[in-house]
Parts: structure tokens; sequence; C-alpha cells
């Protein structure tokens, strides 16, 4: 059998009504979610479930805030991670992208739930409190661009890079028409990230220290897990690479195609909106026999996404 990969996204991938069908729907996910959201309640005094399925907030309105989206993102990862597991779906292997690298390292063992959530109130506060506005934008084009426009290089940050398609940027909220004004004058496709910091750049940097301050030993994982700023498996998880998870630029292709040289694999993206999913259709080769699965995703098809999960990886 192909081993089955679980795949953990970050900031970036958040919105307002995430997995509220699933929640609606499947009983195990309901009770992951609320089971957590009761230990996030005593921890920081509000509930994220009526913050994120707040019927006055669509899915159109950004969901930006760092500390909530964190928490919110993790809430939903590791709830959805956990009800793969009640089915019986077990992960060989995890990748985790920024942020998605805290819940990564809870189900390999590294750090248990409840550390997940202090490092992410930890960072987040600080993130909030003292890196200064930002934006991330999208831009369906080939990284080359970026390497050779010196508008951007001037502005930005390279915060992500797929190989041949697309990239991402990070750069200060002052400099964004900048940037806007030069991808509309080359003809280039782009969104912005709902997000409202410059994640992945020299921006956190006034941040390092306080978070490298963490008291987290080193921990072997018991299922080989790999970070995207990395792209390789990782022998032991530490401060440090929880640190550049989401300081370094993201290589999501780069992993994938080192993945893909050893064995097929079948990919779940236990992410909110399946983005890392949709990635996967562009950088697996044409020939490839990996299989791509998401579950949760703006377009309300869980259910039936996640039966044809357990028909495939059970």
């Amino acid at each position: 059998m192909k081993p089955i990969v679980f795949m953990f996204s970050g900031q970036g991938s958040q919105y307002y009504q995430m997995g509220l069908d699933f929640y609606s729907e499947n009983e195990l996910f309901n009770k992951n979610i609320n089971s957590l959201n009761v230990v996030i309640k005593d921890r920081f005094n509000f509930s994220l479930i009526d913050i994120m399925y707040d019927q006055k907030k669509t899915i159109s309105i950004p969901f930006s805030d760092p500390f909530l989206s964190s928490l919110s993102i993790y809430l939903i990862e590791h709830a959805l991670a956990s009800t793969l597991m009640d089915y019986g779906i077990k992960p060989d292997k995890i990748i985790g992208s920024s942020m998605g690298m805290f819940v990564a390292s809870v189900f390999a063992n590294c750090i248990d739930k409840y550390q997940g959530l202090e490092i992410i109130y930890h960072l987040m506060s600080q993130i909030k409190e003292q890196c200064s506005d930002g934006c991330m934008l999208a831009v369906l084009t080939s990284p080359d661009f970026y390497y050779n426009s010196k508008i951007l290089n001037q502005y930005c940050e390279l915060a992500a890079a797929d190989n041949g398609f697309s990239f991402v940027l990070s750069m200060q909220l002052s400099d964004v028409k900048h940037v806007e004004k030069h991808l509309d004058e080359a003809g280039l496709s782009f969104h912005h990230l709902p997000v409202s910091r410059a994640y992945h750049s020299h921006w956190m940097d006034n941040i390092k220290e306080s978070f490298l301050n963490i008291n987290l030993s080193p921990t072997k994982p018991s299922i080989p897990i790999i970070c995207c700023t990395n792209t390789e498996e990782l022998n032991n998880i530490h401060t440090t690479d929880l640190w550049q998870a989401v300081r370094k630029p993201l290589l999501f292709s780069n992993t994938i195609t080192k993945i893909e040289k050893s064995t097929t694999c079948r990919y779940i993206d236990v992410g909110p909106s399946g983005m890392m999913a949709t990635c996967l259709k562009y950088i697996l080769p044409k020939n490839s026999e990996s299989e791509i699965y998401m579950i949760l995703n703006p377009y309300k098809q869980a259910s039936k996404n996640f039966t044809r999960v357990l028909s495939h990886c059970t």
C-alpha cells in the first residue's frame, strides 16, 4: 500500500466558517472540535467556535487576526487529523507547512496539544504586539520573476516558492501599492492572502530571541516529519525548528519532489482550505501514481470528500 502522508497548512489557509459543514455533519469531528475548544476556553477565556462560526462573519471577510486565526487553524487541523485517526487512518509521514508544523509536531509526538497551544499563544502574541502590519501576495508565475525583478527585491521578500508556477511575497503594508502596480504592469495574476503580518520575512526577526527562549527539549519524532522550509526529514524537533518553520521561505514543491524520488504516496490535506492538495496537482509529475485528497474547503463538500478518503485509505 502507498504510504499515507498528512499535510498540515499554516497562515493563509484560514477563513470564517471553515469546517462548519463537517462540524454539523460528522459526530467525531464535532466531538474533537468541542473537546479542544473547552481547553482553549479554559486557557484563554473565549470560545473559538463562537468566533469561527459567527453568523455575521462570511467567508469573504478576511480572518486575519494573528492570534485568533492561528489558534483556529490549530483547532481545525488537530480535530480533523484526530478524526481521521478515529476512523483508523494513520499517517506514515507528516508534512508541516509554516505554522502547521506546530500541530504536525503534536501528531509526531514531539510536543503535546497543550504545548502546541502555548507555543502559538507565545508566538502570535509577540507578532501581534511587535511586528508591524504587513501583507502577503501569491503570484501565479515562476519564482524566476522575483529573482529577476529589482522592484520586488527592493520591497519584498520571497516567503514561498513552488518551482515553475507560483511564489508568495511578504512585504510591509506601506509598500503594497508599489508591488501591485509592478505585477499589474507585468500582466501577472496575484491575490492577497488573508494575513495581516509579513510572515517568512526579516520583518519577524525582532521577536526571534523571545521565541527561542521557549523551553522545549529536542524530541525525536515517532513518525517521520518534514518541514517545508527544510525539505528533509527532521531527526529532532526543537524550538529552532519551529522558528524556522515560520521564518524561512516555504519550499513545498522541493519537499514533494524529494519524497516522490523514493516512493508514491496518498497525500491527505488536513488543512481548512485544501490549498496544499490544490498545489500538489501542479507539483506532481504527470506520470506520478500518487493520490491527492482534500477534505475541507470553502465549497462545503467535506462529507463527500471524507467518504472518498475512507474508501481509498482504510
